[in-house]
């Protein structure tokens, strides 16, 4: 089943996600764009990960190995 939906991890209870400090979210058409940070800073996305930083800003930091996840803690 992991294989079948792309699942990165595991299924465990409780999770990041059950206690409402994660969600999973599959991003597109963010590059050249230009988003506003925490701090008010503008920052030019060239790339998906040039929105890492700016999540982290905000409290939303990337978990790299699954590609939908962000979370509080990045896990």
């Amino acid at each position: 089943m992991m294989s079948g939906y792309l699942i990165v991890f595991p299924a465990a209870y409780p999770t990041r996600h059950s206690d409402r400090f994660a969600i999973d979210m599959t991003l597109s058409n963010v590059e050249d764009k230009r988003i506003v940070d925490a701090a008010g800073n503008t920052v030019h996305i060239k790339v998906e990960s040039d929105l890492y930083p700016v999540g982290r800003s905000y409290g939303a930091i990337k978990l790299i190995g699954d590609p939908p996840h962000w979370s509080d803690n990045g896990r």
